[in-house]
This record gives structure tokens, C-alpha cells and sequence, in this order.
């Protein structure tokens, strides 16, 4: 631009090569010197600012050190709290210390307190019997509350076969022995089948000791082979059982079975009625008499003790009296009309009106309250 302008003055005013070199090497040294200035002017600036902010930073840090009364200015003993931490402190976490061990030393001494309660407590397995798990039912007759159920147990009855085998019985001996171990099995049976769903969910839940569950899979095993022992026999000896089982022995023990339950469940339900009239008659003869029914008490001796009766009419009611006075009266009456018979029979017919003549006796008149 500035050629430009040199160019068009040039041509207008007709100056010289020279003039217009000088002028454009003045103008470009005037436009270094500008921009001297001006960074020198930016880092000035930079400069100042710096050392404003290191003004206020010294400013701050010199009033910081300077003691205030109250405001929102920190003490020195604040400061140290904050910065230090104090006495209070690890008095606090002192005092937390003795408390825990305290709670410790209670806890402990509960447990133990607990523990020799418990010990004092007597086991009821202790003093219970342990019996068969098929047998432990209120309808069995030997049932006892205070015994436990046991899965395993021996099966006397095939004992009791080997040695009728052995000893060379007859089929009908064996027959009926071998009925008996296929009864036990159905009853074993349908007792692991009953319980087997509550141990083993117990057993899942940590809820079981570990002998029961013992017991319970040995009873399995062990039934498992009694079976095919039985099936086995009938097999060998070729049992016929009738219609319609045939050769199927452990139909015939189902029935068997059955009938026994029935056998049983009804013994039991008499056994219960009569439990519970036993019961009901000694709950009446227990309980006092009403006030109608007060002088109906001739079996138990009521009237017989005359000192108790006096004794007694002090604490009746006056209803109760009257009770006892129509009781009496009606004893006296029927003493009278015995003792009339008697005379009758005794005595001739003419003497038989004196004596009802002399015996009758006079009423007595009606009160009647008239309203005046």
C-alpha cells in the first residue's frame, strides 16, 4: 500500500528514485520501533501481574499469622487439632478401648453362664428307649412317648428262617415265616418312603446329625437286600399264595399288612372312647353340685354326717336350705308309708283304719297376701 501511495505521489508531484527509497526505509524503521514497544509493553505487563500475585500471597500469609479475636479465623489450638490432632483424641480412642473390652469380658461370661445352664439340662435321650421306626406309632401297643425311632434294626424273622431251614422244617413252618419277613419289609418300606423326604431336607439344611443320616441310608441298603432275599426264597420254594396273587408274595403282605393297620386302628379308637368316658366321668364326679341339684348327693354320704350338716347349713344359700329341707321331708315320708306297710302286714284288718286315721295328718292353709 505504501509502494502504492509512493508510486501515485510520484507520478502526481514527480518525485525523485531517492526521496521515495528514503521515505519507505523510514516508515519501515518506525514500524520495528512500534513493535519494540509493544512486546515490550506485553512482557511489562506479565511482569506486573506476577508480582501483584506474589504481593497478595506475602499479604495473605502475613495476615493468616496475625491473631484475631473470634470471627471465622481459626485459634491455635484449632489449628493444632486440625493439623496436629490433640490429647482428646487419643483420650476418645482410649475410652472406645476399655469399651470394647468390656463388652468382650460381658459376652464371654454370658456365653459360658449359658453353656453350664445348658449342661445342668437333662438330655431326654438319655433316658429314651431306642425303637424300631415302623413300630413308633400311638396305635402299636407297646408305643411309648419317651422312645426314639431307630431305621436299622436287625430282621429277626430271617434269623428265625435260617434256622428253621437249617433245622429242616416244613414248607408250611417256612411258608409262614418267610410271610412275616415280607410284612416287615413292606412296613420297613413305607416308613423310609414316609420319612425319607423330611431327612433329607433336613440333611440339606444342616438340620440332622450325622448318625441318623447313617442309619436312614444303612436302613435303605439293608432293606434293598432283604427283598431280593425274600424274592429270592419264595422263588426257590415255589409258594403258592391263592387268588389272586399266585406266586407274588409281597401282594399277599400287602394284604396282610392292611388288615393289620385296620386291626390295630380299631383297637385303638376303643381304646380312646373309653379314655375319654373315663375322663368325663371323672370330671363329673369332681365337680360341685348346682343349687338344683344340691340334695342328690345320697351315695357320697351327705346326709349321714349330722355334725357336717350343721356346720354346712352356715355357708348354704337360702335356696340351698330350702333344697334341703324338701329332701327330708320327702325321706321322712317315705319312712312313714314303710312303716305303714309293715303295720298292714302285721296288724289285723279292722286295727288298719285306726292306724291310717291316726297317721294322717292335718294340712296346713294356704297364705295368701292380699293387697291393700
Amino acid at each position: 500500500s505504501v509502494y502504492c501511495c509512493c508510486h501515485i505521489m510520484s507520478e502526481s508531484e514527480k518525485v525523485t528514485d531517492a526521496e521515495l527509497l528514503a521515505e519507505i526505509e523510514k516508515e519501515a524503521l518506525d514500524a520495528l520501533k512500534n513493535q519494540t514497544l509493544n512486546s515490550n509493553n506485553t512482557t511489562n505487563d506479565t511482569l506486573n501481574g506476577n508480582n501483584n500475585n506474589n504481593n497478595n500471597y506475602t499479604n495473605i500469609h502475613n495476615e493468616s499469622n496475625i491473631n484475631y479475636d473470634g470471627g471465622a479465623q481459626l485459634t491455635t489450638f484449632q489449628d493444632n487439632i486440625i493439623t496436629t490432632g490433640s490429647e482428646v483424641s487419643k483420650l476418645l480412642m482410649f475410652i472406645l478401648l476399655i469399651l470394647f473390652i468390656i463388652q468382650f469380658i460381658r459376652k464371654t461370661y454370658d456365653y459360658f453362664t449359658l453353656q453350664s445352664k445348658i449342661q445342668k439340662v437333662a438330655n431326654p435321650l438319655d433316658s429314651a428307649k431306642p425303637i424300631a421306626a415302623e413300630n413308633l406309632t400311638p396305635i402299636n401297643p407297646g408305643y411309648d412317648h419317651k422312645s426314639y425311632a431307630v431305621y436299622n434294626t436287625e430282621f429277626e424273622d430271617r434269623k428265625y428262617f435260617l434256622q428253621k431251614q437249617a433245622e429242616g422244617a416244613p414248607r408250611s413252618i417256612l411258608k409262614d415265616i418267610l410271610l412275616k419277613r415280607a410284612i416287615k419289609c413292606i412296613e420297613k418300606a413305607r416308613v423310609l418312603q414316609r420319612d425319607g423326604v423330611g431327612i433329607r431336607k433336613n440333611w440339606n439344611m444342616d438340620l440332622l446329625p450325622r448318625d441318623v443320616w447313617d442309619d436312614f441310608n444303612s436302613a435303605q441298603r439293608n432293606i434293598q437286600a432283604e427283598v431280593e432275599c425274600v424274592m429270592q426264597e419264595n422263588q426257590h420254594y415255589q409258594f403258592n399264595w391263592g387268588q389272586p396273587h399266585k406266586l407274588n408274595i409281597f401282594s399277599k403282605a400287602k394284604e396282610e399288612h392292611e388288615r393289620k393297620m385296620m386291626i390295630q386302628n380299631k383297637v385303638f379308637h376303643q381304646k380312646m372312647q373309653l379314655r375319654q368316658q373315663q375322663f368325663q366321668q371323672q370330671k363329673q364326679q369332681q365337680a360341685a353340685p348346682n343349687a338344683k341339684s344340691f340334695g342328690n348327693g345320697f351315695n357320697k354320704g351327705f346326709f349321714n354326717n349330722n355334725t357336717n350338716n350343721k356346720n354346712d347349713n352356715k355357708k348354704l344359700t337360702k335356696r340351698e336350705k330350702q333344697e334341703l329341707k324338701k329332701q327330708k321331708k320327702q325321706m321322712k315320708n317315705n319312712s312313714n308309708q314303710v312303716t305303714t306297710m309293715q303295720n298292714n302286714i302285721e296288724a289285723p284288718s279292722g286295727n288298719t283304719n285306726n292306724t291310717q286315721q291316726a297317721q294322717v295328718r292335718r294340712r296346713k292353709g294356704k297364705h295368701r297376701f292380699t293387697t291393700k
